[in-house]
């Protein structure tokens, strides 16, 4: 059950790659909200792990940041991410069990180990869809290269927000994205939106909590391979 459990933390900080504060004050902005639902295309049968695995993964925008969050199985693990605009910078903060991690690193930086993604290119030019209702773009994309190794995404330009995908694998794409495949530990996975809306956001969610404790990369990367299942 450990090795399980460390598992599931290991694929809910890839997803993510991607708490509140001390202030009295609280302030709430307008911002917007997205929620993705997580599909895994392997068989609970095939392998177990994934009926215990995170089944959605929610994305808040709001003036020049973004915020990432997943959790796992019986909230005994959650990875959260949160991207500020101005300075380029991402925090990663990772909770697993009672205890509790943030590092901080440039846009320009070198992914950490654990996060390391294969660079993709566009295959030719995006087509018109509809998704959802959304009015998209269907873009086909290749790992390696291959014309016969091609999967698609599909982004939307409707929600007007720059830059959605910066500091992200994904940073090329310029919209929305409504439907993307990932691929963390060897599963395969698709992640479709779900939900979209206006909301108030509370200023505290793009704070790191003053109970995480802040480390640097060699030790973030020590305390992956630590829970990294074995």
């Amino acid at each position: 059950m450990v090795n399980k459990i460390k598992l599931l933390f290991y694929i809910s900080l890839s997803v993510v790659l991607l708490g509140a504060c001390n202030s009295n004050e609280i302030t709430h902005k307008k911002g917007k909200a997205f929620q993705y639902s997580i599909q895994y295309l392997v068989a609970p049968e095939d392998n177990p792990i994934v009926s215990l695995m995170p089944e959605q993964m929610e994305v808040f925008y709001c003036d020049s940041s973004i915020y990432y969050y997943t959790e796992g199985w019986m909230g005994l693990f959650t990875s959260s991410q949160i991207l500020n605009i101005k300075d380029s910078t991402r925090t990663l903060l990772a909770k697993f069990l009672d205890k509790k991690f943030a590092h901080t690193q440039l846009f320009k930086e070198y992914p950490l180990k654990f996060e390391a993604i294969k660079p993709f290119e566009m295959c030719g030019l995006p087509t018109d869809t509809v998704f959802q209702g959304y009015k998209a773009k269907k873009q086909w994309i290749s790992y390696d290269g291959s014309d016969t190794n091609r999967i698609y995404i599909i982004y939307t330009y409707e929600f007007e927000v720059d830059n959605p995908n910066i500091g992200s694998p994904m940073k090329a794409v310029d919209g929305i994205l409504l439907r993307f495949p990932m691929s963390m530990m060897n599963i395969p996975m698709m992640v479709e939106l779900k939900s979209a809306k206006d909301t108030l956001l509370n200023d505290s969610v793009f704070n790191i909590p003053s109970d995480y404790l802040i480390v640097d990369r060699n030790q973030i990367e020590k305390i992956f391979d630590e829970f990294a299942p074995k």
